[in-house]
């Protein structure tokens, strides 16, 4: 309480600086969250993707002919997603779907034709992830397998065609092929690009069509792997790896091979840019962002140092006096570090508040959909929800950078002045100032 008293002391009597502090410490505070925030919206657990930490994803495959002649493709062939990722020791759930979505005509007799992204899923797909049901259910595994056609549609697709999302048991034209509507789920931010489409139907899990040896390998089928609690990534991908070595002890002998590329990703690392012959780097970026990090502490911090010093030219005379009746130099260095952190911490809330309201009506300018993922020009929905942008993690990250900006901004000040000669400081002598 005694720290906010003097903080409000200090307002009245220097109002300038103390603001401009809060204002510095702001405007970093804003620069790294904005960085920090967007760099953890990959594996921010919401619905419907609010396993995003026990989830990982099986997707992609290279094969090689020979030293130069090789192909690749973001799925496999059922049989070999089956064989790579079915019945791991640790896994809780394993679904199938594809993993691009595609653009289709929709429409009802009678109707406008309508522009809607479709995606393949099995039925495992609805309980790995956790939709809101508006009316319905999904499809169940018998419909599934035999890629009966039904449809689990969104509520914006439902009021578009039928104009309510009481259209269960309805039908419509897809593709020109009439599909009946077993349910409807609430829109999807495009964010969740795993859960994210507009019409749902059954993943066709027919076998792939080629004449080559490649061509069985080959597809569309990428896998969602739910863990059980306790079990670590790495424990999935060793499984994973020795199946690719089994695989390849017959292809080597062919002069063939299938490269592995360590899946299953992680949604952290999944979010990394990659293709299907390429391993993506978990360090990849992580340098750049903590420099950006460093930066963004130092360089404010240097110039809050500056208005820090110079708020304490005024309280030399009060240090003097407090050593003088027995303050000890930490006791000092305590009182007005704790002071300082009052006035980084209004800087903060400011800052990390800004960051909130910045992204959420501008986040066109941090996201990037990328144009195969989601075909479709209807990403009006694309904007972090509240509960993605303010978590847990992310003000505990705008707490701890707030006290290192603390320390590293008053510290030397701080020191500087509790180091002072109780006799020199009472006596107004401006040591402290040069």
């Amino acid at each position: 309480m005694n720290y906010i008293k003097q903080v409000m002391g200090e307002i009245r009597q220097q109002p300038l600086s103390i603001w401009l502090s809060v204002g510095g410490t702001a405007l970093s505070i804003f620069l790294v969250m904005a960085v920090f925030i967007v760099n953890d919206l990959p594996s921010v657990e919401a619905r419907p993707e609010s396993c995003r930490r026990s989830l990982m994803v099986g997707e992609g495959v290279e094969l090689k002919d020979g030293e130069y002649s090789s192909s690749s493709t973001m799925g496999l062939s059922k049989r070999w997603a089956e064989k790579f990722y079915g019945d791991l020791n640790g896994v809780e759930k394993v679904g199938y779907f594809h993993l691009f979505l595609s653009d289709e005509d929709a429409s009802i007799p009678g109707g406008l034709n309508h522009t809607v992204s479709v995606r393949n899923v099995d039925n495992v797909f609805w309980d790995i992830f956790d939709f809101d049901f508006i009316a319905g259910k999904p499809y169940s595994k018998a419909e599934s397998d035999a890629n009966i056609k039904v449809a689990v549609i969104s509520d914006r697709v439902a009021r578009s065609l039928f104009q309510s999302t009481e259209v269960v048991g309805k039908e419509f034209m897809l593709k020109q092929i009439p599909y009946r509507v077993v349910g409807v789920v609430k829109e999807v931010n495009p964010l969740f690009d795993l859960a994210y489409s507009e019409v749902y139907v059954p993943v066709d899990f027919s076998a792939p069509s080629g004449d080559n040896w490649m061509s069985e390998y080959m597809g569309e089928i990428n896998v969602l792997l739910l863990k059980k609690k306790g079990i670590t990534d790495e424990s999935i991908k060793e499984q994973v790896r020795k199946r690719y070595e089994a695989v390849n002890t017959r292809l080597r002998k062919e002069g063939r091979e299938i490269v592995y590329h360590e899946t299953p990703y992680s949604m952290e690392v999944r979010a990394i840019p990659h293709g299907s012959n390429t391993t993506p780097d978990p360090n990849d970026g992580k340098t750049m962002r903590w420099t950006i990090y460093a930066i963004l502490l130092l360089v404010p911090a240097i110039n809050l140092s500056g208005m820090t010093r110079s708020r304490l030219r005024r309280r030399v005379t009060e240090v003097g006096v407090r050593r003088a009746f027995g303050a000890t130099r930490l006791g000092v260095v305590g009182q007005l570090l704790g002071e300082n952190l009052i006035v980084t911490l209004l800087g903060g809330a400011l800052g990390l508040l800004f960051c909130v309201v910045f992204i959420a009506f501008f986040s066109n300018l941090f996201v990037n959909l990328t144009s195969d993922w989601f075909p479709t020009d209807n990403l009006t929905a694309a904007t972090p929800t509240f509960s993605m942008i303010f978590t847990w993690k992310a003000f505990g990250f705008a707490a701890l950078f707030c006290f290192f900006l603390n320390l590293v901004s008053a510290g030397f000040p701080v020191w500087k002045a509790a180091s002072v000669n109780p006799a020199e400081a009472i006596s107004g002598n401006e040591n402290f100032k040069k």
